[in-house]
């Protein structure tokens, strides 16, 4: 009976604890200054917050780590001067030594810009070095785990773009350039490790009269497999291109076509392409383009659908002709290229607000956090930019009791639910790193447990490599090296990751 009990109990607090949804602001440097949030990374029970201040005219960013209740744990800042110009916007990735790391760009004597290293704990910064070849001016535009290090995608100005793995030194252990076309400017995109050693790529450049989109894929050798090439016909800086590989081995496109394109309804349409990892059609979805909208990021979710994330310009808001507000904006797509919803974020109590969406990242128990920045004005007139976090549901409801298309979010009260106890782990994997010939210990930090839990290990494709009982040893076998997910989950429901290295 004590059993049962505790069993209804656990799943009472589980309801409680790990399904808030928030929105946070973080006004970092304070009413003089503006804020964007511009990235989000999990990892385990924890998120890290990537926001660039401006407070006069030099760059200030902060690393922030919070929990999945949007409280800080720890920060970081970097603030550049007039000698010491730095560009923030890669992802953070945990070393198996615990600590983290992330490349970012700055100046640099012999070039304009060049690449750096920086690795760092919450106790400040362990290494901070040169990554790049100088006899170039690089910036780095992302960058992926691999199981012997990460995979980078470097933009060289004025010559091809670069593929180049690191180890988790930060050394250099193998590049491939791509040369594919004649270029005249290229930059943007990013690339996606494949589970074969290969890689997926996009880039979009210039060439003479015109703007393109090329994607493909290359081997673990660098040898390229097949490409498809898209006229663009934008304006340079455009940042809406990017590919993904889904759990259902997907390959996702965000593109952007000019007007005159047949699938392009206005002044142009993000569409999202979709192929099979043989570069074979499957479907296309335009979305109207019409105003100020952009799609800024797509990302794989766990069960193989798409989430994106962005802005989007909403008319005559409330009922109010010419009322525009440029709302921030989510979305998610089947495997199939059905939409399954789309919503708006906009303020109830000034729609002339501008709410944007930059990054967008699944948590491990199916919500979604974005980051991204709001305009407010203040009395003397002067605008300010803050940081914004959202965290909603697995539907993009920041509201679960009321969850309309359009989501009004209040600016007035922004922990707009309470914010619960910090839940404690319920295990440890005891040796971690392990070798994969050996059984994993589980240390369990509770004493009793319902007999619906159960282990997964996922890798970090999303692909699954077994189930087990909740016991006390797991034997897992034939893992290859590299990053995994072990999930602990009672009836479908899961109620703790930790990541697992595998040598």
């Amino acid at each position: 009976m004590h059993k049962i009990m505790l069993y209804f109990f656990y799943l009472f607090s589980y309801t409680l604890i790990a399904q808030p949804t928030f929105d946070h602001h973080y006004d970092i440097v304070g009413t003089a200054g503006t804020d964007r949030g511009t990235r989000i990374t999990v990892h385990d029970e924890t998120m890290f917050f990537q926001s660039i201040s401006g407070n006069g005219q030099y760059p200030y960013y902060r690393l922030l780590q919070l929990d999945f209740y949007g409280n800080s744990l720890w920060h970081l800042d970097l603030i550049g001067d007039s000698s010491y110009g730095l560009n923030m916007g890669s992802d953070i990735y945990p070393l198996d030594d615990g600590s983290y790391a992330t490349l970012y760009y700055r100046t640099y004597p012999e070039a304009n810009w060049a690449i750096y290293w920086l690795n760092f704990d919450q106790n400040g910064i362990i290494d901070d070095f040169i990554v790049s070849d100088t006899s170039y001016t690089e910036l780095v535009l992302s960058w992926e785990p691999v199981s012997d290090g990460f995979l980078a995608w470097i933009d060289r100005l004025g010559a091809p773009m670069v593929a180049r793995k690191y180890s988790q030194q930060g050394e250099t252990l193998a590049e491939w350039e791509h040369s594919e076309v004649d270029y005249y400017y290229q930059a943007g995109g990013n690339i996606v490790p494949l589970p074969d050693g290969g890689y997926l790529y996009l880039n979009d450049y210039n060439i003479p009269g015109q703007r393109e989109t090329l994607w493909g894929r290359r081997d673990a050798q660098g040898q390229l497999l097949w490409q498809h090439q898209n006229e663009l016909l934008t304006y340079t800086g455009h940042s809406g291109e990017k590919i993904i590989f889904t759990t259902d081995s997907l390959v996702v496109v965000s593109d952007y076509l000019n007007r005159n394109h047949p699938l392009s309804d206005h002044n142009g349409d993000y569409v999202l392409h979709c192929q099979n990892l043989d570069g074979d059609w499957l479907w296309d979805y335009p979305f109207n383009y019409r105003g100020d909208h952009g799609i800024t990021r797509i990302i794989p979710a766990a069960n193989g659908d798409i989430i994106g994330s962005g802005y989007w310009v909403v008319e005559d808001w409330l009922g109010e002709e010419g009322n525009v507000s440029r709302a921030a904006w989510l979305f998610r797509m089947s495997p199939q290229g059905e939409l399954l919803w789309n919503r708006y974020y906009v303020p109830a109590n000034n729609p002339d607000m501008d709410y944007r969406f930059y990054d967008v990242a699944e948590l491990p128990d199916g919500r979604i956090a974005a980051s991204g920045h709001y305009f407010d004005t203040f009395p003397n007139g002067s605008l300010d930019a803050d940081a914004w976090i959202v965290v909603t549901d697995a539907e993009g409801c920041l509201y679960p009791e009321d969850c309309t298309r359009d989501v009004v979010v209040s600016t007035e009260d922004f922990a707009l639910l309470p914010t619960p106890a910090k839940k404690q782990p319920y295990f440890q994997v005891r040796t971690n790193p392990v070798a994969s010939s050996t059984p994993w210990v589980i240390d369990w930090r509770t004493t009793t447990l319902p007999q619906q839990a159960y282990f997964q290990l996922f890798d970090l494709n999303g692909q699954l490599h077994g189930t087990w009982p909740a016991e006390q040893t797991l034997s897992p076998t034939n893992l290859a090296a590299g990053l995994y997910h072990l999930v602990l989950s009672v009836e479908g429901q899961v109620v703790q990751t930790q990541r697992v290295v595998v040598q």
